[in-house]
């Protein structure tokens, strides 16, 4: 189990279901997490008082000035010396697009990414958005787990 230091989080009004769910899981764990409901341009905390400043936004589909005044919001936030992390997703309003989870399991028999052939079996999961247009996929964007395997193929030790 990862080990969640006390948090504060605040939030704008369209994320209520999913701040709902943040705190059944923080309470379920024991985290003691405070979570609060506010407009990103103006949180109401002080200056510099964050070490980690995290921003579930989608930037394309909200007026320029409101992104530039959450992202002053969110810099005013940190701490010299902290972390950020913004976060934007893919705007899925045209109905174009559609994601698909995925496992791919196998036998590395051939030359895959510069890698000789191992013979070992792997098992890789991921996620894929893909773009459709006229019944056809013409983008797809992949999300998927690399690491682990190389580490399937003896590439890069496992942690532990």
């Amino acid at each position: 189990m990862i080990e969640l230091p006390t948090a504060v989080v605040r939030h704008d009004e369209s994320v209520t279901a999913e701040i709902e769910q943040a705190q059944r899981v923080a309470n379920e764990h024991g985290w003691a997490w405070k979570l609060f409901q506010v407009a990103g341009e103006d949180t109401g905390f002080e200056a510099a008082s964050f070490d980690l400043v995290t921003s579930y936004i989608v930037l394309h589909e909200i007026p320029a000035a409101t992104t530039r005044a959450q992202m002053r919001e969110a810099f005013r936030l940190l701490r010299p010396g902290g972390d950020m992390l913004l976060t934007d997703v893919t705007q899925y309003s045209a109905l174009d697009k559609a994601a698909v989870r995925w496992h791919m399991q196998g036998t590395h028999t051939e030359n895959l990414f510069g890698i000789p052939p191992t013979g070992k079996a792997v098992s890789v999961k991921g996620i894929s958005v893909v773009r459709v247009a006229d019944g056809k996929i013409v983008e797809d964007w992949v999300s998927e787990d690399t690491m682990g395997l190389m580490q399937q193929l003896g590439i890069v030790p496992t942690m532990g």
